[in-house]
C-alpha cells in the first residue's frame, strides 16, 4: 500500500503573493568558493583596467608633448663611401638598396595619407618639403649657437624636451669660467631630407606625427675660452690651432598634428647612418640616436 502525497497548494491569484528575495551576503568569507572566484577576478580584471588605463594616460601625455622617439624604421642610407661593395658584398648591397626602396615607397605612402586622409575638410595639412632644407640650417644654427652660449630658453624654443634635458646636462658640466665660441664658415652643399616617416597616433582622430631626417654636411670650428684669475682671458684650443673641420650630421625634426591642428617644426635630435650589420632580412632593422657634435 502507497501512500498518496497531498497536492501541493498553489495559490489561486499569485500576483497577490510577493516573491521572497534571497539578498547576497557581503561578507566576502562567507561566501561560496565560486562566488569567491568571481569578485576575485573581477577585482584583478578592475586592478589591470586602472594599469591599463594610467598607461594610456602616460602614452597621452607623451603623444602631446611630443616625446615619441625616433620613430621605427626610420632609414638612413649610408654614403657612398661607406656602402657595402656591389661586387664583393654583393648580398650586402642588395639588402641595404632593397630597404631604401621600401624606405622610399613607405615615405610617398605617408605623405599621400598625411596630405589627404590624415583630416576631412579644408585646408590640408601642409608637407612644408620645400621649406623643410633651409629651415633645418636656420635651427641647427640656433641650436648650435645657443649650446656654445648656455642659452636654455633659446634651446627649448627651438627642441623638444629630450634633447633640451641632455643639452641642459651638458651646459651644467661645464666649468664655470669656461666659454664656448662655435663658428660655422660654411655649408657644403644643400640640406637634404634621407628620410621621412609619417604615422597615425592611436586612439585620436585627425593626428598623426610627421618626421624627418635631414643630413646637413658643413665646416665649422670650435673654441674655447678661459677666464684668467687677474681678469685677463687664456684662450685654450679644444682642437689644435682652431682649424676648420668638416661636419657631416643627421638632423632629426618633426612636427605634430593633434585634432587637426598642426604644430610648429622642432628638432628631435640626431641620428646616425643606418650601417648594413644593423639591417635583418625581415624587414626590420634598428635605428641609433645620437648627439650633437658639440655636446660630445
Amino acid at each position: 500500500m502507497t501512500l498518496q502525497q497531498p497536492p501541493r497548494w498553489r495559490p489561486l491569484m499569485p500576483f497577490l503573493y510577493p516573491r521572497r528575495r534571497t539578498w547576497p551576503v557581503r561578507s566576502l568569507h562567507l561566501q561560496p568558493s565560486s562566488q569567491r572566484n568571481a569578485v576575485q577576478k573581477s577585482m584583478a580584471v578592475q586592478r589591470q583596467e586602472a594599469q591599463n588605463k594610467a598607461a594610456n594616460t602616460t602614452n597621452k601625455d607623451n603623444i602631446v608633448r611630443g616625446d615619441l622617439g625616433l620613430l621605427p624604421g626610420t632609414f638612413v642610407r649610408p654614403t657612398r663611401a661607406k656602402r657595402p661593395s656591389i661586387l664583393r658584398e654583393t648580398r650586402k648591397r642588395m639588402d641595404l638598396e632593397w630597404h631604401w626602396a621600401k624606405q622610399k615607397w613607405a615615405s610617398i605612402s605617408g605623405m599621400i595619407f598625411y596630405k589627404f586622409f590624415s583630416k576631412k575638410g579644408k585646408p590640408r595639412p601642409k608637407l612644408d618639403r620645400r621649406k623643410i632644407g633651409p629651415m633645418a640650417q636656420v635651427m641647427y644654427e640656433k641650436m648650435y649657437i645657443a649650446l656654445a652660449d648656455g642659452d636654455i630658453e633659446s634651446i627649448k624654443s627651438t627642441c623638444l624636451d629630450g634633447i633640451t634635458t641632455s643639452l641642459r646636462r651638458r651646459i651644467n658640466s661645464r666649468r664655470p669660467d669656461e666659454k664656448l665660441v662655435w663658428t660655422l664658415q660654411r655649408y657644403i652643399g644643400r640640406p637634404r631630407i634621407v628620410s621621412t616617416r609619417i604615422v597615425r597616433l592611436p586612439d585620436m582622430d585627425a593626428s598623426a606625427l610627421y618626421q624627418v631626417v635631414v643630413q646637413i654636411r658643413s665646416l665649422q670650428s670650435l673654441r674655447s675660452i678661459l677666464k684668467g684669475h687677474n681678469g685677463s682671458q687664456e684662450t685654450v684650443m679644444k682642437d689644435s690651432n682652431d682649424r676648420q673641420h668638416e661636419v657631416l650630421e643627421y638632423l632629426v625634426m618633426q612636427k605634430m598634428m593633434l585634432n587637426g591642428n598642426e604644430s610648429s617644426w622642432k628638432i628631435w635630435g640626431m641620428t646616425e647612418e643606418t650601417r648594413s650589420r644593423e639591417l635583418s632580412y625581415g624587414g626590420r632593422w634598428k635605428s641609433k640616436a645620437g648627439s650633437p657634435a658639440i655636446a660630445k
